[in-house]
């Protein structure tokens, strides 16, 4: 900005501006304009990107899934382990009645 400023303060009357002052001036300014607004569009993007990652939500979603179906898991085998635990204590049970002498009454 302060070259094309810089560049039109040369020149007494603005009858002495020149068609390749002009457009000397325009092949600076425009491209600085342009990548100021690129950056200011493309960076928000940019970061987003990487601050919001798509593939780090599937991974969390996967991770918080093995986690529930190892509970679920983990659940069932506590229960199948309390029924035969449970079958084992009637059986030993039912032994020791079988031990038992029967009393007759005679």
């Amino acid at each position: 900005m302060k070259y094309s400023i810089n560049t039109f303060n040369n020149f007494d009357h603005v009858s002495d501006i020149s068609l390749e002052s002009i457009l000397s001036t325009i092949s600076v300014v425009v491209p600085a304009v342009v990548s100021l607004i690129v950056a200011f569009i493309e960076i928000p993007k940019i970061i987003a990107q990487y601050l919001f990652n798509i593939e780090e939500d599937n991974n969390m979603n996967a991770i918080i899934k093995n986690i529930q179906d190892y509970d679920s898991t983990m659940f069932e085998m506590e229960h199948k382990i309390d029924r035969v635990i449970e079958k084992q204590a009637n059986n030993i049970i039912d032994e020791e009645i079988e031990d038992i002498p029967e009393v007759t009454n005679k």
